[in-house]
């Protein structure tokens, strides 16, 4: 495992670590305490590793993949944030995030073909930031894009490495981050917040509209589209 530190100011540093060991199982998500993760059950981080998941939650298997599945039809950006039902639960909660495989994602779809900045950003962050109001404070970071669509692109990783610098500004008491499996390379984002401090700048809110669903919190964003 590989460990990165980000220096911010008026704040302690905060632990960056890069775990990118395919083997995973249910000690692993009980490390941190919540979870940012794409959506959908399928051939990528949710659908390998969510018998996991659900078990570190204690969560049925079942239950937990009814929750991944509907966002790929939701018209907005959106996160759903499972809260553990364990009493006292290590993992107390998961964001579940739209992809580029969700609807959502059309109007983000670029000439380019490249992943679209502001849509990886403001998903990042606010699902970091739901978590972080939540006081979870050691946050895993698993894949964002739905497959591996765009997993070495520098445009989706320096978005999220963003999303990252923004909320531990805004969050001084999160102390951990763990970039994990299929997750985002982010460490040129951090190397380069690190020596330009003055370049990460500060998170612009935008409209979002919180509901409880189900028995966890949808997040719906409303992301401007800049092309």
């Amino acid at each position: 495992m590989n460990t990165l530190v980000l220096e911010l100011p008026n704040r302690e540093p905060l632990e960056v670590s890069f775990d990118k060991s395919p083997d995973r199982t249910t000690e692993t998500f009980a490390s941190m305490d919540a979870l940012v993760i794409e959506t959908n059950w399928g051939f990528n981080d949710l659908g390998i590793y969510g018998k996991y998941i659900a078990q570190a939650m204690d969560i049925d298997e079942y239950t937990f993949r009814f929750y991944g599945e509907p966002l790929i039809k939701e018209s907005l950006p959106t996160i759903d944030v499972v809260p553990s039902l364990s009493p006292n639960p290590t993992l107390k909660a998961v964001a579940l995030v739209s992809t580029p495989n969700c609807e959502a994602y059309e109007p983000f779809k670029g000439r380019s073909g490249r992943p679209n900045k502001d849509f990886f950003y403001n998903i990042t962050y606010e699902a970091l930031c739901a978590l972080a109001e939540m006081g979870c404070t050691n946050i895993g970071i698993a894949g964002l894009t739905g497959s591996l669509q765009y997993v070495d692109d520098s445009q989706y990783k320096n978005a999220v490495a963003e999303a990252v610098c923004h909320i531990a500004h805004d969050f001084p008491r999160l102390k951990r981050i763990q970039i994990l499996s299929n997750g985002p390379d982010i460490s040129h984002g951090i190397n380069y917040f690190n020596e330009f401090t003055e370049e990460s700048g500060l998170h612009k809110n935008i409209s979002i509209e919180k509901n409880d669903c189900y028995g966890l919190k949808r997040i719906t964003l409303d992301i401007p589209r800049r092309f």
